[in-house]
């Protein structure tokens, strides 16, 4: 941590964080069935597997990603406090940050226009359920064979009332409540 910016965290056992795990109404809730999976975007052969799509892309337009850039993280690389695109506008840092950012943007422009990168991806999607803090992901829709396990972890820092301390496994409907993720 940085000087000055030092705070004691109040710590929670994993019990009790599990404890106030967001609560989520999984009797009147029933997961949607991605289309892709009944409307599959790759010919057999080429991604798609018995109960679940696989999806390539193996030279993403660098030009639409642009858009989803989230610079806030790439300002504060170069210690210039605050957020985008406040940070362009700040009293203390905004023309540095202006500068940078506009030098930053003929440069990302030279490596989109030169194809100095490429963007690659795979995307699939799976029969899943949730199993404490973790998704167990299916080969398939029987859900007789665990492909793989995600293990994720819990936020256990003491929070307000009200607020839970969250797991992204809380996002998948639970094992034991039947519902097919």
């Amino acid at each position: 941590m940085h000087a000055g910016k030092q705070r004691k965290t109040e710590w929670l056992t994993l019990r009790h964080a599990r404890a106030n795990k967001i609560n989520i109404d999984w009797d009147n809730y029933t997961p949607p069935r991605p289309a892709m999976l009944d409307n599959p975007l790759s010919p057999p052969g080429e991604g798609q597997g018995e109960g679940r799509n696989i999806i390539v892309f193996d030279d993403y337009p660098l030009e639409e990603l642009r858009d989803y850039i989230d610079w806030t993280p790439f300002f504060k690389t170069w210690e210039l406090a605050g957020s985008y695109p406040k940070i362009l506008d700040d009293e203390v840092v905004g023309q540095h940050a202006r500068d940078l950012f506009e030098d930053t943007q003929k440069m990302l422009q030279q490596i989109i226009k030169e194809n100095w990168l490429q963007a690659k991806a795979v995307v699939g999607l799976f029969p899943a359920n949730q199993v404490n803090d973790d998704i167990e992901v299916y080969i398939d829709e029987s859900r007789n064979e665990v492909l793989t396990t995600l293990h994720h972890l819990r936020q256990q820092n003491h929070k307000p009332p009200g607020r839970p301390n969250q797991c992204l496994a809380d996002f998948v409907a639970p094992k034991d409540t039947g519902l097919k993720d």
